[in-house]
């Protein structure tokens, strides 16, 4: 991190004013070359079990139902569910979260990698990688562009300790389908039993919070910003 704050003066610090637009993103590689599959599928059950929290804490074309989001970083929840084909409605939470659990028992990571990544790797979380041994990451594509270091620093420090803590904690358990916490009891809980980080929690609350205030004085989707 202290050699991408000195790369990120040197931009800023350049007579032209750098700019960033919706089109572009901020994509983060975690190295899981020591995780084994039973760690992987912690991770992967963990994120769609807090995907909307994500969305939370992201501008107005980085969540999901934007245009971009279908081009550039797609639902793995949805991936899942859609992965399952079940006759009526949608998946349940438990039944996304079991479909991941049930890849403990092939000899690979491809299963586990085809339901998160059902069409390529445009998915918030893109495990393809894995599968086809290009590099041990797995990338988190959902960030905005951004050359704020402040933002820079905490995404990456979030991503690290997102996957690390997940891995090392016990198996988790879906939320309850239908009426159970709300989107910010859930924000609270993934920083309180998964990220373990007071500052970036406080550092996300702010964001989170900027973030709704920008949305709701906008007259408009033109005037609202993506808050980079």
């Amino acid at each position: 991190l202290r050699e991408t704050s000195d790369v990120l003066k040197s931009l800023n610090s350049m007579p032209t004013s750098l700019k960033v637009n919706k089109s572009m993103g901020f994509h983060v590689h975690i190295n899981v070359s020591s995780f084994n599959t039973s760690q992987l599928i912690k991770i992967c059950q963990q994120f769609i079990k807090y995907e909307e929290v994500f969305d939370l804490i992201m501008p107005p074309s980085r969540k999901s139902g934007s245009k971009e989001s279908s081009k550039y970083f797609k639902s793995n929840r949805q991936s899942v569910a859609d992965g399952l084909q079940v006759r009526r409605g949608t998946a349940t939470n438990m039944q996304c979260h079991d479909a991941l659990g049930q890849c403990i028992h092939s000899n690979d990571v491809n299963p586990l990698v085809s339901l998160m990544n059902r069409e390529g790797r445009y998915y918030k979380l893109n495990m393809t990688n894995l599968a086809s041994g290009r590099q041990p990451t797995i990338e988190f594509r959902q960030h905005s562009a951004t050359v704020n270091y402040d933002k820079v620093s905490a995404w990456v420090r979030f991503c690290v300790q997102f996957c690390y803590n997940s891995a090392k904690l016990g198996k988790p358990t879906p939320f309850p389908d239908g009426r159970g916490m709300n989107i910010n009891d859930k924000f609270e809980a993934l920083f309180l039993y998964v990220v373990k980080d007071r500052a970036l929690r406080d550092f996300y609350r702010g964001r989170r919070d900027v973030l709704a205030r920008e949305q709701n004085d906008a007259c408009c989707d033109e005037c609202r910003t993506d808050g980079r």
